[in-house]
């Protein structure tokens, strides 16, 4: 499989290789057990091509158009080229969209999110939290000629170093907007050089996300990264953090064969991972109807479904959360049942229909609870009134 052009050593990263669902599962499990902290910890983004960089959508767009150029030569102008299409955005949005769905003025963040909603080109990267939902990016596509990858990035050591870069004056600044919420935090953060305000940016890599979430962001349980200095690429921006090495640990990207793309699609949308739930509107519905022709939902369609399954499925979520230290969608819930080998014959759809019933009686028994990114924990002093048992259903 062709390989990045990332030779420098501080930016190596670990490489996982997947050529079988199987072997997803496994970097998943990996990736997510250590200390429990997957769910504050990872951060994910799927891309359809493994020898892609991280590029930005504003910086591969100012090279696209200044061919003649160097990268750095051409990325002079990056902010300001980004805050002429803000002004400008700004001035005619309003043609657009209702009043009331616009942002303040100087809600920088906000502004750019809508923006990248739209396909501006802006500094912003979009990833998730969601690992299923970064897999589904990196085999939308379908083109089997070409490897996917899903980046995950441990965003605690971004957010850690940021309090090493800025110094003591601006730190409070950091602390009560950890975002960029405020027009006054996305000033420090990222528009100093051009606003003549605060300090110079700095050459690092920030996790952000606007106040307001449009519907697409919570869909995607999406998030954004964006370089402090958009003169050097958001690589150069991440690079920079880091002492030689350190990366290494904290930065994976797992490569997903071309050839299994079709195969994890089906997969994906078996767990309500598809065009409609994560696009919520018609253009989402209308890309579901081409998933549909490539795949079908069902592992075995032809294979009925016992009744008394259904409380095997219960029994199972009950152990997954009892033994598991990690916050869990539905959808990590649903994975892993149909891994295990009395499952695997089943509707995955069905299966996951009856885990999500399963997940809300627990939380009306007020055993587990729901967080704000859709993600399920056990409250504390609970865990010991799941059951341990594990349902094995008999097929028909």
């Amino acid at each position: 499989m062709p390989a990045l052009d990332l030779t420098d050593e501080c930016y190596q990263q670990n490489e996982k290789p997947c050529g079988s669902w199987k072997e997803l599962m496994e970097v998943w499990d990996e990736i997510s057990s250590p200390g429990g902290e997957v769910a504050r910890k990872w951060i994910f983004r799927g891309q359809k091509n493994a020898c892609f960089h991280l590029k930005t959508a504003l910086e591969r767009t100012i090279c696209d158009v200044n061919p003649d150029l160097a990268p750095e030569q051409a990325m002079q102008d990056a902010a300001k080229t980004e805050l002429s299409l803000l002004r400008a955005f700004q001035r005619e949005a309003h043609l657009y969209l209702e009043t009331e769905r616009l942002p303040l003025k100087d809600d920088y963040m906000e502004w750019l999110a809508l923006m990248r909603h739209y396909k501006v080109p802006t500094r912003l990267l979009d990833w998730t939290h969601s690992f299923h939902v970064a897999a589904y990016f990196a085999v939308q596509d379908c083109d089997t000629k070409h490897h996917g990858a899903v980046w995950a990035l441990d965003h605690v050591l971004i957010d850690n170093k940021i309090h090493e870069v800025f110094d003591e004056n601006n730190i409070n600044w950091l602390d009560n907007d950890p975002h960029a919420q405020t027009p006054e935090g996305f000033i420090l953060r990222f528009l100093s050089d051009d606003l003549k305000r605060f300090i110079e940016p700095k050459t690092i890599v920030h996790r952000i996300s606007p106040y307001r979430a449009n519907e697409r962001i919570r869909a995607q349980m999406g998030l954004f990264l964006a370089s402090g200095n958009a003169k050097e690429s958001f690589e150069s921006n991440l690079r920079k953090e880091f002492e030689p090495g350190i990366l290494k640990s904290h930065l994976w990207k797992i490569v997903i064969q071309g050839s299994k793309k079709i195969e994890f699609l089906k997969k994906l949308n078996g767990l309500n991972v598809s065009a409609a739930t994560l696009y919520p509107g018609l253009d989402g519905f209308g890309e579901s109807m081409r998933e549909k022709l490539i795949s079908d939902r069902s592992i075995r369609p032809d294979v009925k479904v016992a009744p008394f399954v259904k409380g095997s499925v219960e029994s199972e979520v009950q152990r997954i959360f009892k033994y598991s230290k990690v916050d869990m969608d539905v959808g990590d819930v649903a994975h892993k049942i149909t891994r295990q080998e009395p499952f695997i014959e089943f509707d995955a759809a069905w299966i996951l229909e009856e885990a999500e019933k399963a997940c809300t009686i627990l939380v009306d028994r007020k055993i587990i609870t729901k967080t704000e990114y859709g993600t399920y924990h056990v409250v504390p002093g609970k865990r010991n009134l799941l059951m341990p048992g594990r349902g094995v259903p008999v097929l028909p």
